[in-house]
């Protein structure tokens, strides 16, 4: 008895059916191949699916789309499933909360907002506003001591 399995051989013919089996054998095999590149296929598009599904969540709630290559793959992609992951390791990204985000702004006291415009007021004209005007001859020569010809230096520049 040889060691090789001559069923499995190409031009094996049956003793009843001529080349049936193999015939067989080989539409099986076109079959198979077929399937696997139809799984390929499908494995592609749920993947492309996924991907977009999870950058329009990351984009519609303000999060870096580079967080998308780190959510894991046992993750559900859909907006529910990602909400709550983000909920779940958000603050890992800096990501605040639902209920953060609704929260009030607090009040900016009136001193913040004063020099906010006066910064916004020097970045657009390019010119240093004065605090107390320029500094005169009677200034300087009113100054008694170090401290006040400082305070004029910083006042005029």
């Amino acid at each position: 008895m040889t060691d090789t399995n001559d069923w499995t051989e190409p031009g094996y013919e049956d003793d009843q059916g001529g080349n049936l089996v193999h015939d067989l054998r080989k539409q099986l095999k076109a079959k198979a191949d077929a399937e696997k590149e139809l799984n390929q296929k499908l494995e592609k598009a749920y993947g492309q699916l996924r991907t977009q599904t999870i950058n329009e969540v990351l984009s519609s709630k303000g999060v870096p789309s580079k967080v998308a290559a780190l959510i894991p793959k046992d993750v559900d992609p859909t907006p529910e499933g990602l909400t709550k992951w983000l909920e779940e390791y958000g603050e890992v990204f800096n990501i605040p909360k639902a209920e953060e985000l609704a929260q009030p702004a607090t009040e900016v006291a009136t001193e913040t907002v004063d020099a906010i415009k006066t910064m916004q007021d020097v970045s657009a004209s390019g010119e240093t506003p004065r605090i107390g005007g320029p500094v005169t001859q009677d200034d300087l020569t009113q100054a008694k001591s170090l401290d006040d010809l400082r305070a004029l230096i910083a006042r005029g520049s």
